[in-house]
């Protein structure tokens, strides 16, 4: 629910994450350096991911432990097993990985109108299209772009 990338989430601890207020907002630099530069991530945590926090963490509030990890118990070969373990729990048929979560995350913020520019700095990329490689094209996005083209009025007769 924040297109982060797996190293990112593993690596990701409660001092990276701004509680003071709500929504909450991820802040940590980026494992990957992108273009040969640190990257400072900023993402809002979604209310849908809050409650994804509250059900996993039984103390996500503590903040005595900042240096401790927001997923301690998975591991980077796990990941991709447990998404699937729960895809099927819930009847999803789909061949699920951590990265196409990422797609998704992508398609999704894009299909709801977030902005390139947003949706590019979101996904920690430098340039935008590297985040058009994460975009699964729709006919949903389609309609928003068809929808924004202007009817120019011809005065010619388009057929003869």
């Amino acid at each position: 629910m924040t297109g982060l990338r797996i190293g990112d989430v593993l690596t990701l601890k409660w001092k990276h994450i701004d509680r003071s207020d709500e929504p909450w907002i991820i802040r940590k630099i980026l494992e990957k350096k992108v273009g040969g530069k640190e990257v400072l991530l900023e993402n809002i945590i979604s209310k849908y991911a809050l409650c994804l926090l509250d059900w996993t963490q039984d103390d996500y509030n503590n903040l005595e432990q900042p240096e401790r990890f927001v997923f301690p118990q998975i591991e980077r070969t796990e990941i991709n097993t447990t998404l699937r373990e729960c895809a099927e729990k819930v009847g999803i048929d789909k061949h699920l990985t951590f990265h196409s979560s990422r797609r998704t995350c992508a398609t999704n913020f894009m299909i709801n109108g977030m902005d390139r520019y947003a949706l590019m700095k979101f996904m920690g990329h430098r340039s935008f299209n590297t985040t058009l490689k994460y975009v699964k094209w729709s006919g949903m996005i389609s309609k928003e772009f068809a929808d924004k083209i202007e009817v120019v009025k011809v005065n010619k007769p388009l057929v003869k």
